[in-house]
């Protein structure tokens, strides 16, 4: 049998009301009574008291439903084992899908002048790339002075892509100071394609008055099969 309600009384102390709610199943009656200050409240906070004492009387009656006679078996459960921890596979192998090819290009510089220095990107040993890609690069310069700065495009010297000699396909550094005694560290958000056969060229503005300054420029290289 299913639980009903029934509103036996209400006690007023001026302060606060005491509502009395008598809950039946059958031959079963629990007394109870619910209390409110607050008489903005209303029916809606009386009505969600019962409800939820009912859906509590119920939850406990289904539970007392299930409970069995006599003797339990007080033998905790068994644990299940934990699976076993994989021992990760290190390859040592080189990926085919990608390989670091690291180069580096130096030049003497004249004091006071400009100087181009260029980098080809060129297969090498047997390979037959058509693009290889550019990860960053570090670049200091010895004897350098402060007002030194470069600049950094990819060049196509040679027509290699067909649309003539000596155009600029894309600006790397537009211009970077060359701090004395310092290793700039240019990283690249991606690596960058560069057409096999285009320079990656630099070009150093020479302040000084004193030393010829000599840069040297790591090139992060990439190749992907």
């Amino acid at each position: 049998m299913a639980w009903t309600h029934s509103i036996v009384g209400k006690e007023n102390y001026g302060d606060r009301i005491r509502v009395l709610v008598d809950f039946v199943n059958g031959t079963e009656t629990i007394h109870e009574s619910f209390t409110t200050s607050s008489p903005l409240l209303g029916l809606d906070w009386l009505k969600a008291q019962i409800a939820q004492k009912i859906e509590q009387l119920t939850v406990l009656e289904e539970f007392a439903n299930t409970l069995p006679t006599g003797t339990l078996d007080l033998t905790p459960p068994e644990q299940p084992e934990p699976p076993a921890t994989p021992i990760p596979i290190v390859s040592t192998e080189p990926s085919n899908c990608y390989q670091m090819q690291a180069d580096a290009v130096s030049k003497v510089c004249a004091k006071g002048t400009t100087t181009t220095v260029d980098y080809e990107m060129v297969n090498r040993d047997g390979e037959s790339y058509t693009i290889k890609y550019l990860n960053g690069a570090e670049v200091t310069a010895v004897d350098a002075v402060n007002g030194d700065w470069a600049e950094c495009s990819i060049v196509d010297v040679n027509n290699v892509l067909g649309y003539g000699e000596n155009v600029t396909l894309k600006t790397y550094v537009i211009k970077k100071f060359l701090f004395p005694g310092y290793v700039h560290t240019i990283p690249a958000m991606a690596p960058g394609a560069i057409p096999v056969g285009c320079v990656m060229r630099t070009v150093y503005h020479s302040v000084g008055t004193e030393k010829d300054p000599t840069i040297y420029i790591n090139f992060d290289v990439e190749v992907r099969d």
